[in-house]
């Protein structure tokens, strides 16, 4: 519940959503998510830019959150830090992770 809580707040501040948009957004998006990780596993079902290993995306999550939702900073790096180790697990290179890894825990964001 805390999770959809923090994703209902993220949406809350994309103003181009209405309230009854976001909330059938977060349901597909995050249905979809459970059944492919319970269909193949949670590595397998991964996707997004921390298995692209695009840092530039996630540079942009970061700053999109700052201004729309600071308080789900801290939680978007903690599932982007687990996320990584599931993107290693399924061959993401090495200096791709060491970036990633690095702008995740980097002290001087908040």
């Amino acid at each position: 519940m805390a999770l959809r809580g923090v994703v209902d707040e993220m949406f809350a501040g994309a103003d181009s959503l209405t309230p009854c948009d976001a909330r059938q957004l977060a349901d597909a998006l995050m249905h979809n998510a459970l059944a492919g990780a319970s269909d193949v596993g949670a590595a397998a079902a991964l996707s997004g830019p921390v298995l692209r290993g695009d840092r530039s995306t996630v540079e942009a999550h970061l700053a999109a959150l700052a201004a729309s939702a600071p308080a789900a900073r801290p939680v978007y790096r903690a599932l982007m830090l687990a996320a990584l180790e599931l993107a290693r697990a399924r061959g993401l290179s090495a200096s791709a992770a060491e970036a990633l890894q690095a702008l995740l825990e980097d002290p001087s964001e908040p």
